[in-house]
């Protein structure tokens, strides 16, 4: 969000964000350098179908970012997350994706994607679900989290906490 508060047609609304009041700004950076591939200013509901807005805008980012077909990883936040997605860039753009989901997404196996998955009772537990190349997960930790993943196979390590559980967290932690 870049913050304005004068008057044009697609400023926005976000009352989550710091800056509640501006011009929405959808970038592509690299994550090594910080450099920006590609910047795409939202121009509000009305000027573009909302149907798979977050898909479109991946795949409009990456057209246009010259990216395309050579195996960089895509990282997403779980707006931009769909199985459909990373399966289309992954088959038909030579891209590898990885992202936090919201659970309830059409295309995740319904056994391990819900609010309270079954076997789930301690910090560090895992399941996960693959269907060829895409990798759907659901990690235990204060709160579940959901990926899924084109870049991952269905491996597990070991997770280490970088505290001492007897410092009042409230933690079952591998060490």
């Amino acid at each position: 969000m870049i913050p304005f508060k004068g008057r044009i047609q697609f400023k926005q609304y976000m009352p989550q964000k710091p800056h509640k009041w501006g011009v929405k700004a959808l970038v592509l950076a690299d994550s090594q350098h910080s450099y920006i591939q590609y910047v795409d200013i939202y121009p509000g509901r009305n000027a573009i179908p909302q149907t798979h807005l977050g898909s479109n805008v991946v795949k409009r980012c990456l057209e246009n970012s010259n990216l395309v077909g050579k195996g960089y990883h895509f990282y997403t936040e779980n707006f931009f997350t769909s199985p459909e997605l990373f399966a289309n860039l992954y088959e038909n753009f030579g891209m590898y994706a990885c992202g936090t989901v919201r659970y309830n997404r059409r295309g995740l196996p319904k056994d391990i994607m819900c609010k309270k998955p079954s076997g789930f009772n301690l910090c560090g537990d895992m399941k996960f679900r693959q269907k060829g190349s895409l990798v759907a997960s659901v990690w235990c930790d204060k709160k579940n989290v959901y990926t899924v993943s084109t870049i991952h196979d269905h491996s597990t390590s070991q997770v280490i906490k970088e505290h001492d559980c007897s410092e009042g967290y409230d933690c079952h932690c591998f060490h």
